[in-house]
């Protein structure tokens, strides 16, 4: 389980790393919600976190898209297959 304050990446990263961590962390953030019909549906907690990802990866060009790849990879293995 994700921890961020034993993430050796968090701690040693810079100010603008740390703000895509945090993005990150927050645009993963959801839950299952029962449907009338017996089915579930997932949902996500803020409905603009992942575009304030994208728009903080995108606004720091390519070292923002390698960034926000690594962070991608680290955390994909325990991530359920439709929030990736």
């Amino acid at each position: 389980m994700y921890n961020i304050k034993t993430d050796q990446l968090y701690r040693d990263g810079t100010d603008d790393q740390r703000r895509m961590i945090i993005l990150f962390n927050q645009a993963i953030v959801c839950l299952w919600k029962d449907l009338p019909d017996g089915g579930r549906r997932l949902a996500f907690e803020d409905r603009f976190a992942l575009y304030n990802f994208f728009r903080e990866m995108s606004r720091r060009g390519d070292e923002g898209y390698l960034f926000g790849a690594l962070l991608f990879s680290r955390r994909s293995g325990e991530l359920d297959r439709p929030i990736r």
